[in-house]
């Protein structure tokens, strides 16, 4: 088992970011033993928050971004036998 976290800078394109989602869940989602997350989803004023366990996931929004930082989105993978380097280039592509 091993934990990944990923740190984007920008804003991720929501369909593109469920579309992945779901593709990975479907594929992968019994190798996924926990997913948490801060994401930033263009269009939005309020951050997203999100958790998961296996292949269920909720997202629900956040209190809205505060103070003047660059908006950054968090993500932590508790994955068996995924590939590190495959999960970030995934949620990479979200990216507008």
């Amino acid at each position: 088992m091993i934990s990944v976290g990923i740190t984007l800078d920008g804003e991720l394109s929501q369909g593109k970011l469920s579309q992945w989602l779901r593709m990975l869940l479907s594929t992968e989602g019994e190798n996924i033993f926990r997913s948490k997350g801060i994401i930033n989803i263009a269009g939005q004023q309020n951050r997203i928050v999100f958790q998961g366990i296996h292949m269920l996931m909720d997202f629900h929004m956040d209190r809205a971004w505060q103070g003047n930082k660059p908006l950054k989105s968090e993500i932590v993978f508790i994955v068996r036998g995924l590939n590190r380097q495959a999960l970030t280039e995934g949620v990479n592509a979200c990216l507008i």
